[in-house]
């Protein structure tokens, strides 16, 4: 029995039991450095002490802006055991993008670390005379600590600071329907629940690999953190190239990958037909849900004929709805790319239709969930937490889908118009507002298409004072540049003279579809 050990089970208290039982394991490791539970355990206790010690107190906000790597998992959890609430963000954002996350969140911190620390740094302490900063090197003037001096000076955490189930422990940011990003509320119950039905899954002997954005849910949250639950090894990459992935998953006999989205299977698809690769250690390949082109999935198939495939479904909102394996020998592999599975233990799914009334087996509708591990509010925005909930308690997805014979989910679509492209979520609105701006737009609609790599490409259709400017194709883009995260930038741009509207006003996108391909089949020819 560890000293001063928590009495309350809480995100930090989970972690913590599992660093104390496999303390000399390796958790995790990357290109450069290593660390063990014990080690872990020990840095992630001092950070939360030195937070405090900066003058953190439970419940407050602390913004994360770092990419993947051991950096961002001992500042995460370092938060979390401090008691205050963590808050991931891509560490591509901009500084508009960021300064907007301070003012929404009221955020008391910041640890960061990004190519333009130095540029956010003098920016966030203009903007935020009292805020905590905390970067990869100190500087007084400004009154910026060092995470690294922190670890080092601080002692361990005094005592634990415990937080109930029903207390905040993360807000991620995801796409809003007014175009700025949404902050999603996650207790300490969605946190443990969520991780508790991922490690129950996995094993102190497996090996996984962080290739995901840990700023999301999928790459921290409800992902490779489970691993640290259950006890087994995190792989941190140094870069997400498939030749960096397949090399560091061969060296470190990793046991789970992790293949979605489209652009990267195709890819990985193509380095094993022209590589001799041995996989032999792999157990398990993984899918979030959605599109699973055929032609990908026969691949796969064919590559990992003995290998289970599994498919989950969850959001930003909700992980760990459903989840379903393709075994070996299951006739379902070859002609079956719909099925997220049944709901995982302690979830409810139904299907229903406009009417609220509740559809039978066969029937597509709107699939409504009821988890422990949904969010507890959209940060500020009571009205749009009120509507996404039903009388009843039950979350409205935003998805289509229907039960099959067997009651296993499967998705039909999606009802939102969030955009999936390489595995991110963009709002069209955010980036509707970014190309507005520019002095020659006159009108803008942003939409998503289908793409055979990203699945679905970003388009965007102006209307310009000057269509006959030079390069205003090239300008647009780096306008969008100096105001959106590379991942939201549009992949195509067309001008046009009219966005076509509906009786209530609104741009009818199916028209707009339609102006798109008559644009396309113009350029095509004129191009021959």
């Amino acid at each position: 029995m560890h000293l001063n050990a928590p009495n309350q089970l809480n995100a930090a208290s989970l972690f913590v039991a599992s660093a104390h039982r496999f303390e000399a394991k390796i958790a995790l490791r990357s290109a450069s450095e290593e660390r063990t539970y014990s080690q872990l355990e020990d840095r992630t206790s001092r950070i939360a002490q030195g937070l405090i010690n900066a003058g953190l107190h439970p419940d407050d906000r602390v913004i994360l802006m770092a990419p993947n790597g051991i950096q961002f998992i001992e500042a995460w959890w370092g938060i979390v055991r401090a008691g205050a609430v963590v808050i991931p963000i891509n560490a591509l954002a901009t500084k508009n993008e960021l300064v907007n996350i301070l003012n929404t969140s009221k955020a008391s911190g910041i640890i960061i670390n990004s190519k333009d620390q130095v540029s956010l740094c003098n920016e966030i302490r203009k903007v935020f005379p009292e805020m905590i900063i905390i970067a990869n090197a100190s500087d007084t003037k400004l009154g910026i600590l060092a995470l690294e001096d922190i670890v080092q000076t601080s002692p361990q955490l005094e005592k634990f600071i415990n937080r109930s189930l029903e207390d905040p422990c993360a807000i991620y940011f995801t796409a809003g329907s007014t175009g700025q990003p949404k902050g999603i509320v996650r207790s300490n119950q969605s946190v443990v629940w969520g991780l508790g039905m991922l490690a129950r899954t996995l094993s102190s002997e497996d090996i996984l690999l962080a290739r995901a954005p840990m700023a999301h849910t999928g790459g921290s949250l409800t992902g490779p953190f489970a691993i640290l639950i259950a006890g087994g090894s995190l792989i941190i990459p140094s870069n997400t190239s498939v030749e960096c992935i397949m090399d560091e998953v061969q060296k470190n006999q990793v046991t789970h990958l992790y293949v979605h989205p489209t652009i990267f299977a195709k890819r990985m698809l193509q380095y094993l037909e022209e590589n001799n690769c041995n996989l032999s250690h792999i157990k398990k390949l993984q899918w979030t849900a959605g599109p699973l082109p055929e032609s990908i999935r026969n691949k796969i198939f064919k590559i990992f004929p003995k290998i289970p495939f599994e498919v989950t479904y969850g959001m930003t909102e909700a992980s760990n709805i459903a989840s379903f394996e393709y075994l070996p020998d299951d006739p379902l592999r070859s002609i079956n790319a719909s099925c997220v599975g049944y709901p995982l233990l302690g979830a409810g799914i139904r299907i229903m239709n406009d009417h609220g009334i509740e559809m039978p087996r066969g029937v597509i509708g709107e699939i409504q969930i009821f988890t422990p591990t949904a969010f507890t509010c959209y940060l500020g925005d009571v009205e749009s937490a009120q509507q996404s909930i039903t009388e009843d308690g039950w979350f409205h997805t935003g998805d289509t889908g229907h039960f099959d014979k067997n009651g296993a989910l499967h998705l039909d679509g999606r009802s939102s118009e969030i955009i999936n492209t390489g595995g991110m979520s963009v709002q069209p609105a955010e980036v509707e507002n970014a190309i507005a701006e520019h002095d020659q737009v006159i009108d803008v609609i942003v939409f998503g298409r289908p793409h055979p790599e990203w699945d679905e490409a970003i388009t965007a259709v102006v209307i310009l004072k000057d269509p006959n400017s030079p390069d205003i194709k090239i300008d647009l883009m780096e306008f969008c540049r100096q105001k959106l995260a590379a991942y939201k930038l549009p992949k195509n741009i067309f001008i046009t003279t009219e966005l076509p509207r509906n009786a209530s006003g609104k741009v009818d996108k199916k028209r707009v579809v339609k102006i798109v391909l008559e644009l396309e089949k113009s350029i095509n020819q004129e191009e021959q």
